[in-house]
């Protein structure tokens, strides 16, 4: 377990700092970081000079911890002056963290290789997956893929702000860590479930849930990962014929209501039994559920007015669809309301609706129910 302190823009306040420090060592603390991310300014000699000054001044003096973890004010891709000076004047026994080619990447060994050479000694790798604050209408449930089995001084994952959800990720991870060379991320990934969850059923419909909501959507890191990948080749076919002329085939028509069928059976599995195998994870997951569920609800519903000559029946199943949409849209407040009043104040103004499986499946629907109304 290490303890950061995160400094900013630190001004020589080293009794401060070491107060602090012994504060925590007090606790029990022995293994401890010195953070200059997100903010304060990129003065590598000065990170340096701090860093030293923690190493020699009070855990050397200890005599019982752990080697200090920096995380660099410039953490992220290679070749970088800041990361070079930092290397050679930062003592040789602290670890150093970096992130990828990118804040959010993939890690690729050639990547850590550039860096090593940089830092003069291998980087502690904080992985920016599957981390969702910089696209919290998500959850990513998906396989871990991208990263490389690599020399490093150490590896972590940077998890979503849903503490259960992550045990998803984190149990590839594992299985990544015990042999990176022979990781088979999708078998990993499908074999997990019946891991994490007692209730066979539970751990099946999961498994489907998590298929197809394990996207970031379009952010500000340009990094996204696979979704819906077993349903990707149909939901594109069907966009390309309702584009076409507004219908849909027989076969297709018959294979989106199956998937749609499976997926709001799926969401109603784990409505009725998740609260009892795992209900914090049930807290977590109950906005992206409910938003999966309207998105099924009203493709059904979409494709059974699209196919149907009776003005009646068709009439039926648009009503269903609009009933469907004003739920999906109350749930979608109810969500922020519940995250907003269970995190700080200022966090609160950035809770997100959830956008589930908004991918390959969401799509889909919006085409769906643009074809009737144009009809």
């Amino acid at each position: 377990f290490y303890w950061a302190v995160h400094l900013g823009d630190f001004k020589d306040e080293y009794a401060a700092l070491f107060g602090k420090l012994d504060s925590m060592y007090a606790l029990g603390v022995r293994a401890f970081g010195v953070f200059f991310d997100d903010f304060g300014s990129p003065d590598a000699d000065f990170h340096a000079t701090i860093g030293n000054r923690v190493i020699r001044e009070f855990l050397a003096k200890k005599g019982d911890c752990s080697p200090l973890l920096v995380c660099p004010n410039v953490y992220w891709g290679t070749g970088h002056d800041y990361q070079k000076t930092l290397g050679a004047k930062l003592d040789a026994s602290a670890m150093i963290l970096w992130t990828g080619r990118s804040i959010c990447s993939d890690i690729r060994a050639e990547d850590v290789r550039k860096i090593t050479e940089d830092f003069r000694r291998p980087p502690f790798i904080w992985w920016n997956w599957p981390v969702n604050d910089y696209c919290r209408s998500k959850v990513l449930l998906g396989r871990l893929y991208g990263l490389d089995a690599c020399a490093c001084a150490g590896i972590v994952l940077n998890p979503m702000e849903n503490c259960e959800l992550n045990k998803i990720a984190i149990h590839s991870f594992g299985e990544w860590c015990r042999d990176p060379r022979q990781f088979d991320s999708r078998k990993v990934w499908a074999d997990g479930f019946a891991r994490i969850f007692k209730d066979p059923e539970v751990a099946a419909a999961m498994r489907v849930f998590a298929s197809h909501n394990s996207d970031q959507g379009k952010n500000c890191h340009g990094y996204q990962r696979e979704e819906s990948a077993e349903a990707a080749g149909l939901c594109r076919a069907a966009r390309a014929e309702l584009k076409k002329d507004g219908n849909l085939s027989s076969e297709t028509r018959k294979r989106l209501a199956g998937l749609f069928t499976d997926l709001e059976g799926a969401v109603r599995t784990l409505v009725g039994k998740l609260p009892q195998e795992n209900p914090r994870m049930f807290w977590e997951l109950e906005g992206w559920l409910l938003d999966t569920q309207h998105t099924a609800e009203i493709g059904l519903a979409a494709l059974e007015a699209l196919g149907n000559a009776d003005s009646r029946s068709r009439q039926l199943a648009v009503d269903r669809l609009r009933k469907a949409r004003l739920a999906q849209e109350r749930d979608r407040k109810a969500h922020v309301a519940k995250f907003a009043a269970a995190t700080f104040a200022n966090d609160a103004k950035r809770v997100q609706p959830p956008r589930a499986a908004d991918r390959e499946i969401l799509p889909t629907v919006d085409a769906l129910v643009e074809a009737l109304a144009e009809k």
